[in-house]
């Protein structure tokens, strides 16, 4: 199912909101290009209830959109055997890993169901002697568009009188580069939701920059060590450590409320959000560092109203201590806030240079990086084959464009067309291990 999604100013969101949204921006979608935002994560291309269905984020002239998008399987098999016309595939020519000769190498493009229903017969194939491999069977489907669409993308001519409700296949979208269409250059709002808790104690803060800091305080007992003056001096020292510039005093309003139970604090975030989303249509994205987010995603309802990308915890800020846990605990959480700015823009500046959609960016950014860039090299790279052609006096080389088959997986061990061929490590590695 579809979420209700932004509407336009000054008008409260209606129950079939997305469907309204898309007749009322269709040609809108078709006309402009697209910017992704998110899958769930969390980015950014968000999962859907079938496998090769997922959700995308995007931002078209200001506005968001949460549409489905159809991913498909796309591998290749390399048979030394001729392969009958009736085979579902197209012959291709590419370069496979290790320099393995290309036989006769077919394409084959199905659903991610189907590929699924048919894995043993795709098994079975590796043992036959005619099938030399089955090459790209292990690349997630998330990769496999991001590589091919990048962070901005414009949907084909040929599909603008397609009901928008649909949603829309993979290679109906065609990548624009950032020097084309600008990514994220006008300024997008977010907000930070943090969350720390222990033994039944727990903090929750919700930081709309420039604005508001919301901070809940679960606690079972009586106590209570915190005002809204010490943590708004935690916050503006917390940004004077980090070098952030200081908000004005007064410019941002800073709440507190306690509670007693963990269940009290969600539906308060609940709230609060809720009667943000209504003063605040405009577009926004969800940062959030959250112990257990996807367990209690639920508590939180509104949230599947915004693209979520989630900031790995940090497993210290959840060892309370027995006594003055509270003023500890809200510095903390304040700092992290503070850090919050810092995050998201470094964010973005990575997502425009690799052009991958901001809420895709994986745990290991720099290892993630390097597979988009080099995943996109070898699908694009230009190999030469010389052809002399004796025309008199003179022999002419033929350049082709070849690109070569990935072998990245999804458990990190290279895929060299379904046949394992031992560890891959570094020498001085293989040295450790002996």
């Amino acid at each position: 199912m579809l979420h209700e999604h932004v509407d336009t100013a000054n008008k409260q969101p209606e129950k079939n909101g997305v469907n309204n949204l898309f007749r009322k921006h269709g040609s809108t979608l078709f006309r402009s290009h697209w910017q992704v935002e998110t899958s769930d994560i969390n980015f950014q291309l968000v999962p859907g209830l079938q496998p090769g269905h997922f959700y995308a984020w995007i931002v078209v002239n200001g506005i968001m959109h949460k549409i489905p998008l159809k991913i498909p399987r796309v591998f290749y098999l390399n048979s030394k055997a001729p392969i009958t016309e009736d085979f579902p595939g197209r012959r291709v020519k590419k370069i496979l890993p290790h320099g393995k000769p290309n036989y006769n190498l077919i394409e084959v493009v199905i659903t991610e169901e189907q590929f699924r229903a048919e894995s043993k017969k795709f098994a079975a194939l590796l043992a036959d002697p005619e099938i030399e491999g089955i090459y790209e069977t292990k690349v997630p489907l998330e990769f496999h568009a991001i590589v091919q669409l990048g962070c901005v993308c414009k949907l084909d001519k040929a599909v603008k009188h397609k009901n928008a409700d649909d949603g829309w296949n993979l290679n109906e979208l065609h990548m624009k580069t950032t020097t084309e269409c600008s990514y994220l250059e006008q300024s997008i709002t977010y907000f930070y939701l943090y969350h720390s808790l222990s033994d039944g104690r727990a903090i929750y803060v919700i930081y709309f920059p420039r604005s508001t800091i919301s901070v809940v305080v679960v606690n079972p007992f009586q106590n209570k060590e915190l005002s809204s003056s010490i943590l708004e001096k935690q916050f503006h020292e917390a940004c004077q450590t980090l070098g952030i510039e200081r908000p004005t005093k007064g410019n941002i309003t800073f709440k507190l409320e306690y509670v007693r139970s963990i269940e009290a604090g969600v539906k308060i975030l609940q709230s609060t959000l809720l009667e943000y989303r209504h003063q605040h249509p405009q577009p926004a994205i969800a940062i959030i560092e959250y112990p257990g987010f996807q367990a209690t995603k639920s508590g939180i309802r509104i949230l599947q109203e915004f693209p979520c990308v989630t900031i790995p915890c940090n497993a210290s800020d959840c060892n309370y201590q027995a006594l003055g846990w509270q003023v500890t605990a809200g510095k903390i959480s304040m700092q992290r806030c503070a850090a919050s700015s810092q995050w998201f823009m470094e964010r973005v500046l990575l997502s425009r240079y690799a052009h991958v959609p901001f809420g895709n960016i994986e745990l290991d950014k720099l290892l993630f990086t390097a597979d988009v860039f080099f995943s996109r090299a070898l699908r694009d790279q230009q190999q030469s084959f010389a052809s002399s052609l004796s025309l008199s006096f003179c022999s002419k080389i033929l350049l082709e464009i070849v690109s070569q088959v990935l072998w990245i997986s999804d458990d990190g061990i290279p895929d060299f067309g379904g046949i394992y061929e031992g560890e891959t490590c570094f020498v001085d590695e293989v040295r450790l291990l002996k």
